[in-house]
């Protein structure tokens, strides 16, 4: 039995979750769940957990908080001041810090110990998600521009981590896999799927930015060695060239952020947001019909769609038809992926 620490979006963690073959998964409170699942040495490759760790008698927890690395005496954090300041006078940490759940401190991670508390049931942390590497994909490219949407590091681990879960549903677990982003943008999705170890084939209309952060990249400390990480000029609503015959030899798992349309402010009229999901129907149109003839058996597609706060939405309805017509199952998640002040939210979508 496991804990974890999540963000706003419970059903896109669910879905996330299903890489780890879970045998329950149970909410326990907005930000907090309980899993079970025999695979513990994926768990560090869910990119919704926040924090995480073992269910563990409190005997146990107890040798950990008892114990001095180094004659050291620890920190200890946990989020109810008058318990932490109990804890700290019995096991003579040497000192305590309050925390909100949702947040992580540097400090505690490097040399302290966390506890997270649920009624009379305290628990270690043991894990923590990966914000210096979402931070370095999403703060320090050279290249980064609001026009191509940039798409957060962390929802495209999320994405990936659903892709490959969905292959492994399509019984494709055995054959070496691939991530392929045809709407590579800035690069975010092959930074994060090379971090992880993965091999990745990127491509897009414009290529002069994402080049140049694909410099950057090679020389970056989270940089994978001897995996693949091809990038190629191609409009892929067009028919592919030849190039890509590189995905033949892998099975692909597409995980991309397909354009999210023209820039929306707060003077963008109703009829124009309407106009502006039939032009990213239309590419969507071009590019489902691509990846249908370019692949003998249709890969796992993850992928994000635009939509418009307080509009009429009816991009993933007209999606879902063109989905049918090449014989794709489609699931979206229904909760909307959003971040405070944005008019444009995302939704997801997996097609398979």
């Amino acid at each position: 039995m496991f804990f974890a620490v999540i963000g706003n979006n419970f059903e896109l963690c669910q879905k996330e979750l299903e890489s780890l073959h879970p045998s329950r998964v149970e909410q326990i409170d907005d930000h907090l769940i309980l899993f079970e699942t025999g695979e513990k040495a994926k768990i560090s490759q869910i990119a919704s957990l926040v924090k995480r760790g073992e269910v563990l008698p409190f005997k146990e927890i107890e040798k950990k908080l008892y114990d001095q690395e180094g004659g050291t005496k620890r920190i200890l954090w946990i989020a109810d001041h008058n318990l932490g300041l109990g804890f700290k006078k019995k096991y003579k940490m040497k000192r305590f810090k309050p925390v909100e759940l949702l947040h992580t401190d540097l400090d505690v991670k490097k040399k302290g110990i966390e506890l997270v508390q649920l009624g009379k049931e305290r628990w270690i942390v043991q894990g923590y998600q990966d914000i210096a590497l979402y931070e370095v994909v999403d703060f320090k490219k050279p290249v980064r521009s609001m026009q191509v949407g940039m798409m957060p590091a962390k929802l495209t681990h999320q994405l990936l981590m659903i892709g490959l879960s969905y292959l492994e549903k399509k019984g494709k677990k055995e054959k070496k896999s691939l991530i392929f982003d045809p709407f590579c943008g800035m690069g975010t999705t092959g930074f994060i799927a090379n971090a992880l170890g993965f091999d990745f084939v990127w491509s897009d209309l414009q290529i002069d930015s994402a080049l140049k952060n694909k410099q950057w990249r090679e020389k970056n400390s989270h940089f994978s060695l001897g995996k693949v990480f091809e990038f190629f000029q191609q409009d892929c609503t067009k028919e592919f060239s030849s190039k890509f015959q590189i995905l033949s030899k892998f099975v692909p798992v597409i995980v991309t952020e397909g354009w999210l349309g023209p820039i929306v402010s707060k003077n963008t009229t109703s009829a124009e947001i309407q106009q502006f999901q039939k032009e990213v129907q239309k590419v969507y149109l071009g590019f489902l019909k691509n990846i249908r003839e370019m692949f003998a058996e249709n890969p796992v597609l993850v992928f994000t769609i635009p939509y418009y706060l307080g509009q009429e939405n009816f991009l993933e309805s007209e999606i879902e038809k063109i989905a049918q017509k090449y014989q794709r199952k489609m699931e979206c998640v229904s909760d909307v992926y959003r971040r405070e002040n944005q008019k444009v939210w995302r939704k997801v979508l997996i097609l398979w």
